[in-house]
């Protein structure tokens, strides 16, 4: 009889949507979609939220470093009395002002009284006026440390707002790769879900069959076999589903800084098979690798650091020379305020270490770290230039191999179809038709391999570029 072969064989039939991992619909609440899910790691991921601290970090050094221009007030006062008598009466203050050229401008203002005053310190009753400038003859002015500190400040400010952008791409990234893994995990449990469905039913079917007499008893064994099987991969799947469940997890949190956990009936969206737009588009991102260095954020650290040594190396440089100080203060009466230039007070110093052994040394040294970050700036342009090309000929390959894989697909189906024909016309055999099946779901299994390897190899070629979360990256971004 042929009914009771077209009722085992209708089970075999494939759900043609679940070919191109595109199924129902399932309610909105219950879907975890990639730009939802990018969107809530970007905003409230602890490390997310770190890198934001290495701005604030990056502007408190520059803020400390301009402190070493914050003008200085000074007040001091001395009294010594003993048997009835003032000794002295000492009232000092002042107003140090210090610049960028390395010049300090100060004023002040002094008076002082008593019976045992030493004779240097006496003053006109009402007090004295000063107004000075202390000028570094040799060393400040040749090389300007406190310029070449806030250029320290200024690179370290830019060197966070550059790590930020690091940290948060490889967060983003790990957040993706975990994204789509759990995708195709969700996907390939469907396949083991229907596959075992079916093969439930079919095993019903086929025994009733048996018991008409229609087929052979061991056809249930065949069947309650594959059954088996599917049960046996379809829990594999599941543990790899909520395996990676919890690892998606890992990378939720809501605004008040609490772990979320995924529950393990949500859903990724569904991913269509890629187009033939898909490979152009990631063409568009791919810049020109020639001035990598230009804009490439890893690159840019290094060539950073770079800049904070050569800075570093002046300032250890200027320590080498002779430190030499002149102060000219001009003095004046605090009744009239007009300091001629006939009351001044004169000062000048020198320090300067005989060997400079000391300071040598740390030259040596800064110097070595320089060669050092140019040894090491030649390595990684070159490395990332592969990196990138790495890539992008895995994201193209990748691409190209779901076309391959679709194609197969198809011929297994086609293959089944014609075995179940053949077992509906009594010239195939139960046997045949479910090794027919299993070769059909592992290309269903292999295609979804192939798409979900794409869209990993679409975010590794983003990770190298910089170009997730803060728009294309070109040449001239930076």
């Amino acid at each position: 009889m042929m009914l009771p072969r077209l009722l085992i064989g209708l089970f075999f039939l494939p759900i043609p949507g679940l070919l191109y991992c595109q199924g129902e619909q399932t309610a909105p609440d219950a879907v975890l979609t990639y730009q939802a899910f990018m969107n809530l790691v970007r905003q409230y991921h602890p490390a997310a939220l770190g890198a934001e601290l290495l701005v604030e970090e990056g502007n408190a050094t520059v803020m400390g470093t301009r402190g070493q221009f914050d003008p200085r007030l000074s007040a001091s006062s001395k009294d010594k009395n003993f048997g009835d008598q003032t000794y002295y009466n000492l009232i000092d203050a002042g107003l140090l002002i210090p610049t960028a050229t390395g010049i300090d401008i100060s004023a002040g203002y002094e008076q002082t009284s008593g019976v045992y005053l030493n004779p240097e310190r006496t003053l006109p009753e009402k007090g004295q006026m000063a107004l000075g400038v202390t000028i570094p003859a040799l060393h400040q002015l040749i090389i300007n440390e406190r310029k070449l500190e806030m250029q320290r400040a200024r690179l370290m400010q830019q060197a966070s707002l550059i790590g930020r952008r690091v940290l948060l791409n490889k967060l983003l990234f790990d957040a993706a790769i975990a994204y789509w893994k759990w995708s195709g995990s969700w996907q390939k449990l469907r396949v083991y879900d229907e596959a075992v469905s079916a093969a439930r039913q079919r095993l019903l079917a086929t025994k009733e069959s048996a018991e008409l007499g229609d087929i052979a008893t061991i056809d249930t064994v065949e069947a309650r076999t594959q059954v088996q099987q599917f049960e046996i991969e379809q829990l594999d799947a599941l543990l790899k589903y909520q395996e990676l469940t919890l690892k998606v997890s890992n990378f939720l949190w809501d605004p008040n800084g609490q772990p979320l956990r995924l529950d393990f009936g949500a859903q990724p969206e569904d991913v269509p098979v890629s187009d033939d737009a898909s490979l152009p588009a990631l063409a568009g991102i791919l810049p020109e690798i020639e001035g990598l260095s230009a804009w490439h954020p890893e690159l840019l650290l290094t060539l950073n650091k770079q800049s904070q040594l050569e800075a570093e190396r002046r300032i250890k440089l200027g320590k080498t020379l002779p430190k030499i100080k002149v102060d000219v203060v001009l003095l004046a009466d605090p009744t009239d305020l007009q300091p001629t230039i006939s009351d001044y007070r004169l000062g000048a110093g020198v320090q300067y270490p005989i060997f400079t052994r000391r300071e040598r040394a740390d030259l040596n040294l800064t110097d070595l770290k320089l060669r050092q970050v140019a040894l090491d700036l030649q390595f990684k342009q070159q490395k990332q230039e592969n990196d990138i090309l790495t890539a992008w000929y895995k994201a193209s390959n990748t691409f190209r191999q779901i076309g391959g894989f679709r194609n197969q697909t198809n011929n297994f189906l086609t293959l089944l179809e014609g075995e179940q024909e053949k077992f509906f016309l009594g010239q195939s055999s139960l046997f045949l038709v479910n090794a027919r099946e299993v070769k059909y779901i592992k290309s269903r299994l292999d295609f979804i391999d192939a798409i979900f390897k794409f869209e990993q190899a679409k975010e590794q070629l983003r990770f190298e570029l910089f170009s997730r979360g803060e728009g294309v990256i070109t040449p001239n971004a930076q």
